[in-house]
């Protein structure tokens, strides 16, 4: 009997190769994602901390990844704080939804309302870290870096914001100008309201006012900017061109972090004696969650 080959075009035929290319593909797309989702997060982690060295003006923007490192290691000590007091709290166990305080907004067991009357909707955590910059010799703290975050016209602005300490000063608009600002997350118009990113613009917020002589925080993106030399003038920045509703976004997504329902009531107890009273070392901070975790077992 004569042999009668296979028709590779047949419909069962191109079926099975389309099926099985499908799985193979699956596959390969499933095991990159799953070796590369830790390098991911190396990437992401390095890349905020970059974020809040420029903010705080520690480095440039081209810095290498090694300098990150090294800058981050010997000048920045982290300390979460609970934004229902300002008082400071134990870091929340890495890989927690507390931990994650952007996403933890988002859950209601993990964040409170935001107040109207700030023009910032939604929800924020109710612990969230602060970036304390020491000095060269890391015997005081010269300027802390805020997360902080807001509506923009089509996405949610992230930030971090970073202030001098100036422990001379009492009045708290010279002890807590701003020092610097940095954006690492907004889907704004291009452009437009993407500007927020352009270093040019973030230039003029350095040496601004934040807070008034009464601790209300008074900054202002202006569309029409107050007289050079006027005392209005030093607490503004001027608005981006064709971004209105973004800079109404950033204006009171400033203003609302530095408020006492959100970083404010951290700030006003911020004094040197206060940060080294409650000054904990990485080791002492593993410990307590380690003795907070048994206590919680038991």
């Amino acid at each position: 009997m004569a042999f009668k080959p296979k028709n590779k075009d047949s419909l069962a035929n191109v079926l099975t190769v389309s099926v099985l290319l499908c799985l193979v593909c699956s596959a390969v797309v499933s095991v990159a994602a799953v070796s590369l989702r830790d390098l991911q997060n190396e990437n992401e982690k390095l890349a905020k901390q970059r974020n809040r060295l420029i903010a705080a003006g520690l480095i440039e923007v081209d810095a290498s990844n090694e300098a990150v490192d090294e800058v981050y290691a010997a000048r920045i000590r982290e300390q979460w704080i609970d934004l229902s007091d300002g008082e400071p709290t134990l870091a929340p166990e890495p890989g927690t939804k507390a931990f994650d305080f952007e996403a933890a907004a988002d859950d209601e067991d993990f964040s409170a309302p935001i107040p109207s009357g700030y023009g910032v909707p939604g929800r924020r955590p109710n612990v969230a870290p602060v970036y304390q910059v020491l000095s060269e010799d890391g015997s005081t703290v010269e300027k802390v870096v805020l997360p902080v975050s807001g509506k923009g016209l089509w996405s949610t602005l992230r930030a971090y914001l970073a202030l001098d300490v100036n422990f001379d000063e009492d009045v708290p608009r010279d002890r807590f100008p701003i020092a610097g600002v940095t954006f690492y997350e907004q889907a704004e118009t291009a452009g437009l309201g993407a500007e927020v990113e352009n270093p040019i613009w973030q230039e003029d917020w350095q040496g601004q006012f934040a807070f008034d002589e009464e601790w209300s925080p008074q900054f202002e993106v202006a569309k029409v900017p107050a007289a050079e030399g006027t005392d209005a003038a030093a607490y503004q920045v001027d608005a981006l061109a064709g971004a209105t509703i973004t800079g109404n976004g950033v204006e009171a997504m400033v203003n609302y972090w530095l408020s006492e329902d959100a970083f404010g009531a951290y700030l006003r107890k911020v004094t040197p004696e206060f940060l080294e009273l409650n000054r904990v070392d990485p080791a002492t901070a593993e410990q307590q969650l380690e003795e907070e975790a048994e206590r919680t077992a038991s």
